[in-house]
């Protein structure tokens, strides 16, 4: 079987695009790289590496965004407080004092108008559907490389395991039982086909071995380049764990601030404790130290943390059930069953979290 496969002006795989079969003579039109037709081992290797990448590009480029919109109006805030405390403090007219709160007033339009202009970009441009685009292909790529022959040469102790693995001559069933877009259907029925071809050698394989190789890969393996899902899951449910805790600790200690300021405030006079210069500095710690805590918090849930957290506790608790199960099974259906329950799971958290980023700009 050759597919004839469609690339953009910069030679990018365009995977939304459905292939069609080359008539005689014909040949597709492919990257300087390429000589021929995409294989199967190829077109899936493509597929996942400029999906990862463009989505981890994507991602950075939302997270660096969105900090910004944050960071701006944080220190907008701050420099306002600052030109009111410093009047405060300095009570009178003079040139310097004048003259200090204006560049003050100036920098903190500049700071505005930044993060106006960036959040206006991060709300209007589609790098968020695209970001979102992205990884759902990564991830369907990454499951139909794993029901497929060991092309990527994943290496242990430096020498590569499963180059001759035929693959599993299966319908890569979980790319139609789940609600996938539109867009990529194209994309499901190339993968199946060529998917099919590929693996057509191996219909008489041994189930076990195709079991003990799924379990290996696709959900233990530690490996760097090629890590399983249940140390994937691990490690990202560390790393959510410790931002909530995160952003919690630095809210309680913003708040803290803020409360201990006023306090002084309120506590301070009835002491005949003179205030001008510390009354201003209280008061900027109680109007900037709200607003940290809000935008710590504020961080946490655009990078959707908490909700991400659950979701990576409860795929890791589900593949390690089936782990235990799929090690016990007794026969091929059922082997195939929990394999399919595996890929279902796996693709739909990607598949939730698709939909609510496709759709839905950050506020």
């Amino acid at each position: 079987l050759e597919c004839q496969f469609a690339f953009d002006a910069a030679g990018k795989l365009d995977w939304l695009v459905l292939p069609t079969i080359p008539e005689k003579h014909q040949y597709p039109q492919l990257p300087a790289l390429f000589d021929q037709p995409l294989s199967r081992a190829d077109f899936v290797a493509q597929l996942k590496t400029w999906a990862s990448a463009r989505a981890e590009e994507l991602k950075l480029r939302f997270e660096e965004r969105m900090r910004v919109v944050i960071h701006a109006h944080v220190a907008a805030t701050g420099i306002a407080a600052a030109a009111l405390a410093l009047s405060y403090a300095m009570p009178g007219k003079s040139l310097t004092l004048t003259v200090v709160v204006a560049v003050l007033l100036v920098i903190e339009l500049i700071l505005l108008g930044l993060g106006w202009r960036t959040h206006q970009r991060l709300h209007d441009d589609k790098n968020t559907a695209d970001w979102a685009t992205a990884r759902l292909a990564a991830e369907v790529a990454r499951s139909a490389h794993t029901l497929g022959p060991g092309n990527d040469k994943i290496l242990v102790d430096g020498k590569p395991t499963d180059v001759h693995f035929a693959g599993q001559h299966t319908h890569l069933q979980a790319l139609f039982d789940l609600p996938m877009p539109e867009d990529f259907r194209a994309l499901a029925r190339t993968l199946n086909v060529l998917h099919l071809e590929a693996t057509l050698p191996n219909k008489a394989a041994d189930w076990r071995l195709l079991r003990d190789r799924y379990v290996r890969e696709r959900l233990d393996t530690t490996l760097t380049r090629n890590r399983g899902q249940i140390p994937y899951f691990e490690k990202e449910l560390a790393i959510a764990e410790r931002m909530v805790h995160g952003a919690h600790r630095a809210f309680n200690v913003f708040v803290g601030a803020a409360v201990a300021a006023t306090a002084c405030k309120l506590i301070l006079p009835a002491l005949a404790i003179k205030l001008s210069p510390l009354a201003a500095t209280l008061s900027w710690l109680a109007i900037v130290m709200p607003v940290l805590a809000v935008a710590v918090m504020s961080i946490s849930a655009n990078l959707d943390k908490d909700a991400r957290g659950s979701t990576f506790r409860d795929v890791k608790d589900f593949l390690e059930r089936r782990r235990i199960l799929l090690n016990a099974a007794e026969t091929e259906p059922e082997f195939l069953r929990l394999q399919a329950e595996c890929e279902i799971k796996l693709l739909s958290e990607t598949l939730h979290w698709y939909y609510r980023r496709r759709f839905a700009n950050p506020a």
